[in-house]
């Protein structure tokens, strides 16, 4: 199972960095190839290319040196999980030493409440002074604020020390390291990959003439044009359909999802067809 799954991601990657999402091509001159429904719709091409739902790459938020990898390409991820450590002794040490301020601050709160409690009840006896008292009961909450700005500290150091790891913001598949250990890395940069294959999505782009034609709900058929499963038809719903026309093509996007299967794997080619149509064997003279 953990070596399909590798293939897919592998797969999806490989062809994703050769063609765009939109998998537009040029469209024959001749109208009398294209026809009105055929492959290409006038200036909209209907292919697409099966891609994740989610391909995200993960930037780290500190500058610094790769210590260690927490997991493994290929293995599956849930949100928050952490993929990488940064080098963190400066970050631990700083955490050491706001945990010694915080100790000592809690050590003085306890000594001035001690002290206020003695004060308070030689006041009430009559033996202790207003100004005693009120000494007393200010150096409690002066103890007190310390104790709260160490806290503060600490929390300020925890937080640098987290920034020193790279967690996935999905769930899913690490697919890649894209640095290695020992690397350094600035603030910001690329450093990994996560993607999801929960669902594949594909977006294709529609002439002015199909506008009305998809809506969101729908279900089509689309027909997978490579891999050992070329011509085989599957179905997809409709996810998005833009609302009014790119005025510099003419075209307006329709994005569909589908469930990942045997046949239907991220990376592959696919067209859709307009309702009525069964298949593009007509069209071969199109690229």
């Amino acid at each position: 199972m953990h070596g399909r799954i590798w293939f897919l991601v592998g797969t999806a990657v490989w062809l994703s960095g050769a063609f765009c999402l939109s998998g537009r091509a040029a469209a024959p001159s001749d109208p009398a190839v294209r026809g009105a429904d055929a492959f290409y719709a006038i200036n909209g091409s209907l292919r697409g290319i099966l891609l994740p739902m989610e391909d995200v790459r993960i930037s780290s938020r500190g500058a610094g040196v790769i210590h260690r990898y927490l997991l493994e390409e290929g293995q599956i991820v849930q949100k928050g999980d952490a993929l990488l450590e940064l080098n963190s002794e400066e970050e631990r040490a700083e955490i050491s030493r706001a945990e010694a301020a915080r100790a000592g601050a809690a050590a003085e709160l306890a000594h001035a409440r001690e002290e206020f409690a003695r004060v308070e009840g030689l006041a009430k006896d009559g033996v202790s002074s207003q100004k005693q008292y009120q000494e007393a009961h200010f150096a409690v909450e002066a103890a007190q604020s310390r104790l709260q700005e160490r806290e503060a500290g600490l929390e300020v150091a925890r937080n640098r020390l987290e920034e020193r790891l790279v967690r996935s913001p999905i769930d899913g598949i690490f697919f890649k390291k894209l640095k290695s250990i020992g690397e350094s890395v600035e603030r910001f940069e690329v450093v990994a990959r996560v993607v999801d294959l929960s669902l594949l999505q594909m977006v294709v782009y529609c002439d002015a003439h199909l506008l009305g034609r998809s809506k969101v709900g729908d279900l089509r058929q689309i027909e997978l044009l490579e891999g050992p499963f070329a011509g085989a038809k599957v179905s997809a719903k409709v996810a998005y359909v833009d609302s009014l026309l790119d005025p510099a093509t003419g075209t307006f996007r329709v994005k569909l999802i589908l469930e990942p299967s045997e046949k239907t794997i991220a990376g592959i080619s696919a067209r859709l067809l307009l309702p009525g149509e069964t298949s593009t064997a007509q069209d071969a003279t199109g690229p």
